[in-house]
């Protein structure tokens, strides 16, 4: 049997790259592999729901694993610094390395420095394709968001605004008091993430509404399932997704960036006015969306061309990173300096680390004694917050690469 090993900063709540990673799991133990996943943090909700899935745990903080004992067929990893840490620290054996950015936004997400000596770097989108290619990336394949082919099964006939859902962990104040303007027109609503229900959204959930607010995967959901979706969060975005405007969204992974934000007066007009024109195009939407965003055919595809290509030499890798090898901010601290880092104070203190660091030889004792001095700090503070943002952390891991590449 073939073993895979996928990284993730953690398998716990419902955000995007923890989906993606237990998805990724479900579809590799289908295919017939022996399921790794190495991460920081297992825990409820998203583990005791995905856990099936999964045939060994690695939890990288406690750091009990034994890499020499395995050599696996294939890493599929997200976020670089995990994979850092397995090829210079742990000294991984593997084949084959795939490494996979989920956006061009979050520097957590950005690629190794030794990506082109990878077998495949994957974007979620071309908006990151451009990015991770402008970083250097010679060759940048593209794994868009997904739905399942059990979803393209089923077609949900909607016809009536009536119920209205947010699929959201960053619900913007605008589309907040919208939702209570459609309340008090007569409309349901119902938000799903951290300010709302918090459970994992599938097709059983969003057949009970008529719209979705949304912006990312779940688009592709609500696109197999001819359900009308509204592409809307904090960055702004188009309304509802339609043929005309499919490849902009599209282009910039549904997320809503290259739109304008909308008052809350614009918003509900728009919803309930736009209704009619949206579900024109459910049919052919979903057939687009079937082409091109069909996960078991798009993943299944990668492993056939992965399966065919020369094993990766991590041997060279490690002797052309030697002094970045060296530089890396050590493992147990990094950890620490993750897990510490909170809702609260994480933008003001991590700036002063920052600044800090720009006064400072770029030594591994350096960095120790700073990232100590932050999770003493971090660690008095009262409330225990959430783990990493990641889309509120990547100044900090961008500005870290520039410090330790320079070292190089």
């Amino acid at each position: 049997m073939k073993n895979v090993l996928i990284t993730n900063f953690g398998i716990s709540k419902y955000s995007g790259s923890e989906i993606n990673a237990i998805t990724i799991a479900k579809r590799m133990k289908e295919l017939g592999y022996k399921v790794y996943v190495a991460a920081l943090n297992f825990s409820a909700p998203l583990y005791n729901e995905s856990k099936e899935y999964i045939d060994v745990c690695i939890n990288l903080k406690k750091d009990e694993f034994n890499f020499e004992e395995i050599e696996f067929d294939l890493i599929w990893a997200h976020h670089f610094f995990l994979l850092d840490w397995l090829i210079f620290d742990k000294k991984v054996k593997v084949k084959k390395v795939i490494y996979s950015s989920l956006s061009g936004k979050e520097y957590f997400e950005a690629a190794p420095i030794y990506g082109n000596s990878l077998n495949l770097i994957l974007a979620n989108s071309p908006e990151t394709q451009a990015y991770l290619q402008e970083e250097g990336l010679k060759s940048v394949q593209l794994l868009e968001n997904y739905s399942f082919e059990e979803y393209f099964n089923r077609d949900i006939e909607i016809n009536k605004l009536r119920k209205i859902a947010v699929v959201s962990n960053h619900v913007p104040e605008e589309v907040k008091i919208a939702l209570n303007l459609l309340k008090e027109k007569g409309y349901e609503v119902e938000i799903y993430g951290e300010e709302g229900k918090q459970e994992l959204i599938t097709d059983k959930v969003l057949e009970n509404y008529d719209v979705i607010i949304t912006i990312g995967k779940t688009v592709q959901y609500c696109m197999s399932l001819k359900i009308p979706v509204y592409v809307y969060d904090r960055f702004g975005g188009a309304g509802y997704l339609k043929m005309d405007n499919m490849e902009q969204n599209r282009k910039h992974n549904f997320s809503g960036r290259s739109y304008e934000k909308k008052s809350e007066e614009e918003l509900v007009n728009d919803i309930i006015n736009d209704f009619p024109n949206a579900i024109k195009d459910l049919e052919q939407i979903k057939q687009y969306a079937y082409k091109n965003f069909c996960f078991e055919k798009n993943v299944d595809k990668l492993i056939e061309q992965i399966e065919k290509m020369e094993p990766v030499d991590l041997r060279q890798i490690r002797e052309e990173n030697k002094q970045y090898s060296r530089n890396l901010l050590a493992s147990k601290n990094l950890v620490i300096y993750m897990e510490a880092i909170k809702e609260k104070e994480k933008d003001q203190v991590a700036h002063e680390y920052v600044e800090s660091c720009k006064q400072k030889d770029d030594t591994i004792n350096k960095y120790d004694k700073e990232l100590t001095e932050l999770t003493e700090r971090y660690l008095r503070l009262e409330k225990e917050l959430e783990f990493i943002n990641n889309s509120k952390i990547g100044k900090v891991a961008k500005k870290i690469i520039k410090i330790v590449r320079r070292t190089k």
